[in-house]
């Protein structure tokens, strides 16, 4: 499920023009890791949890698991944070962003299943991986909404001659980047609730962590969760990635229904004409 949802959402962003522009392209790197997650990467890393540890082929499969499974999750950990940088930087630099907007990055899978042997190495890795990322996106998005009430708070106190209240909207832009802002802390939130209890286990509880398969694959599950779920976040809060998603869909069943897909039709020529009036207001 979490698969189908992660690679309906990617491809609702990159099939459409509108949805790439701004973060778009960001925002669908980071879903196309979270669909490797949840396609490839947990199957693979559930079912070790139950392999034979004395088969000839544990140290090498383990490893195999490993460099998947914590390359892709270390990747779209740093992932997020550029996204985060990426919305810091939009609202607090509007100007400097629309300089550096089209060059987008994306981060490279990498893995340190060769660092594990080595407790000081490893532990540095999975700080550098997993702690200080998650940290870094915490601070940024609190960063970011901690300003705007502040900002809010201060205008609300100030008022014009006539004594009407200031001006509390933001530009229009300045909405639609919060917006996302908005949508990326809501994930951000609901991932951290999902992967906390493993490294919190973990440091309470070694022992049964380590040695209990059904306490591991049940942690386990609950961060693919996290992964699996993050899709209906976004479209619940974000109506055109719903507007896409549906065309999609629309279009995938109109191939065994003919109604279905005059109706595909009809929706992409009001899509197409809605688009060409309201392209200064693209979701950046």
């Amino acid at each position: 499920m979490g698969t189908l949802l992660n690679a309906l959402l990617f491809a609702a962003i990159v099939t459409s023009g509108k949805l790439r522009q701004g973060s778009g392209v960001l925002i669908a790197h980071s879903i196309f890791l979270e669909t490797v997650l949840c396609a490839i990467a947990f199957p693979l890393i559930v079912a070790s949890t139950y392999r034979p540890q004395n088969s000839m082929t544990s140290v090498p499969m383990c490893r195999f698991t490993m460099l998947v499974f914590y390359g892709v999750m270390w990747t779209e950990n740093w992932a997020s944070v550029i996204i985060g940088i990426n919305r810091f930087v939009a609202i607090f630099f509007p100007h400097g962003y629309n300089l550096i907007r089209k060059k987008q990055a994306t981060t490279m899978p990498w893995g340190a299943c060769g660092a594990r042997p080595i407790s000081a190495v490893y532990g540095i890795v999975t700080i550098l991986t997993t702690p200080l990322p998650v940290a870094t996106l915490g601070f940024l998005y609190v960063s970011i909404f901690s300003a705007i009430f502040i900002r809010n708070a201060m205008s609300r106190r100030k008022t014009d001659p006539g004594g009407a209240p200031g001006n509390k909207k933001p530009h229009g832009i300045i909405h639609k980047r919060l917006k996302t802002a908005r949508m990326m802390f809501t994930s951000y939130i609901w991932f951290s609730l999902c992967y906390l209890p493993a490294p919190v286990a973990s440091s309470v509880a070694p022992v049964a962590y380590s040695s209990s398969p059904l306490i591991s694959l049940f942690l386990r599950l609950l961060l693919l969760c996290g992964y699996a779920t993050s899709p209906i976040i976004y479209l619940s809060m974000n109506e055109e990635y719903r507007r896409r998603a549906k065309k999609i869909l629309m279009k995938i069943g109109g191939i065994w229904s003919p109604q279905l897909r005059k109706e595909s039709e009809l929706t992409t020529f009001k899509s197409d004409n809605r688009t060409k009036e309201t392209t200064a207001n693209a979701i950046d």
